[in-house]
């Protein structure tokens, strides 16, 4: 089972949820009790309500360096009240928008490393174009 970090407490989750408006991982009692004094998210200072909290366990998992997921599948199990089905269809929009949010973030990662490896690179090229300069210079 992967940790989550609540983005108010910077304290393991027991009962991780995620907002759909910020993305941010909360544990759902720290931000139940600070959305009873403020509805704004402690983040962002944006609006945020408890029907923009979904909870995090059994819907995706993901390591922060990784972009394997795993993501709730609907059971096949024949549906019979239009109740049950917009529950699917829930169901299904937070595993994407889970799925989402834990791309976004893998692409924020990758995006730092690259950049870190593009200036490196540039480094590098510099340091031997500079060392080649120099042997020339001695040569003469």
């Amino acid at each position: 089972m992967t940790e989550y970090i609540c983005a108010l407490t910077n304290q393991p989750t027991t009962d991780p949820v995620v907002s759909t408006r910020s993305g941010h991982i909360f544990d759902k009692s720290a931000i139940e009790k600070h959305l009873e004094s403020e509805s704004i998210c402690p983040v962002t200072n944006k609006p945020l309500t408890q029907a923009d909290l979904v909870p995090l366990t059994g819907i995706i998992s993901h390591s922060k360096f990784s972009a394997n997921l795993v993501v709730k599948v609907p059971s096949k199990e024949k549906q019979s009240g239009v109740s049950e089905v917009i529950s699917v269809f829930q169901d299904e929009w937070d595993s994407a928008m889970l799925e989402s949010f834990a791309l976004k973030q893998n692409l924020d990662i990758v995006r730092k490393e690259l950049s870190h490896a593009l200036y490196q690179y540039d480094a590098a090229c510099r340091t031997i174009a500079r060392l080649v300069k120099e042997k020339d210079e001695a040569k003469l």
